[in-house]
């Protein structure tokens, strides 16, 4: 069975199989039939220019293979002759944040792009795409890992629920200079759920350039950037702040009607409940988006280590002097 959303055909329908075939090698086959969006096909035919090197990254997200924020991102790194792979997973895996497959196979198929830039889509996690693209020779070797543009900010203790970030400390355990970006709703606002809210990505070129210049001067290793993207257009000023917090009231979990007798919650409020008290201390990735600054947050794949004073050495060398 297919249906639509936003436009282009989706399958609804489950995978079936015989006693001949197993569950996984039916799921395989069901996401290799789906029609993939021509927006993904497009081959940009861009290559590596002349007697250079450009970096290969590899992208990758939680919103999946088709999330407007992936695709955006794409095209400008392609625009700047950057070798990009995706490695996505199939469908919306936000929230997910470091989870793994490690008792089961992941499908894998080829959804588009072009030999040299390639579009595959995974059903398994954010993580689970970060290690089919780094360790199973899928794609050639990569320079750096590039999960987003996240449908959403990812601020203060939301970088333990996401799967855009957990995707990026995978690969900064591998020793892969990580990024991980996000985009503020246009409101401006800071709702812990922004599934309603409308996002755009005006910022797409801006990121893509930081990929550019972290591609060509990496952070010390095992670091990730945990990158916010403000809702503001023009060339922002990209700050280096630290991760904020959240304040849950008492109350914030909110009971609904559930089958029967049986009764429901949302564990994290209403998705029409207004954003949670926050910290926007001076410093904080809070404070800079709320004056419309890219806040950039140094994280580190594991407890602080020896790197840690090298990693602020690094952005105040790498990006302290940038114009705006």
């Amino acid at each position: 069975m297919a249906g639509t959303r936003d436009g282009e055909q989706f399958r609804t329908e489950r995978p079936s199989f015989d006693a001949a075939e197993s569950p996984d090698a039916a799921e395989i086959r069901y996401w290799r039939d789906i029609p993939w969006p021509d927006h993904l096909r497009r081959a940009p035919g861009r290559g590596k220019l002349p007697g250079t090197a450009m970096p290969h990254v590899l992208l990758t997200n939680d919103d999946g293979v088709t999330a407007e924020g992936l695709v955006a991102l794409r095209e400008q790194l392609l625009e700047l002759g950057l070798q990009v792979s995706v490695v996505a997973p199939d469908g919306n895996r936000s929230g997910m944040a470091r989870a793994i497959s490690f008792d089961r196979p992941v499908g894998v198929v080829a959804a588009g792009g072009s030999e040299r830039d390639p579009v595959f889509a995974c059903t398994g996690s954010p993580v689970d795409c970060v290690r089919v693209g780094t360790l199973s020779g899928l794609v050639p070797p990569v320079d750096l890992v590039v999960s987003g543009i996240n449908h959403g900010l990812n601020v203060g203790d939301d970088v333990t629920y996401s799967g855009t970030v957990g995707a990026a400390l995978e690969a900064a355990i591998l020793d892969l200079p990580a990024i991980a970006v996000s985009q503020q709703a246009d409101d401006g606002s800071f709702r812990f759920n922004d599934s309603g809210l409308t996002i755009s990505f005006r910022l797409a070129s801006e990121a893509a350039r930081l990929v550019q210049t972290v591609a060509t001067r990496p952070p010390p290793p095992r670091t990730v950037l945990n990158v916010n993207l403000p809702a503001a257009n023009g060339t922002p000023r990209v700050v280096l702040t630290r991760p904020g917090r959240r304040f849950f009231a008492p109350d914030v979990v909110k009971p609904v009607a559930g089958p029967g007798e049986d009764r429901a919650f949302y564990p994290y409020g209403l998705p029409s409940d207004p954003a949670p008290d926050y910290d926007d201390d001076d410093g904080t990735d809070f404070a800079a988006l709320r004056v419309g600054c890219i806040s950039v947050s140094l994280l580190a794949a594991g407890a602080a280590d020896a790197a840690s004073a090298a990693r602020r050495d690094w952005f105040d060398g790498t990006f302290a002097a940038a114009p705006g």
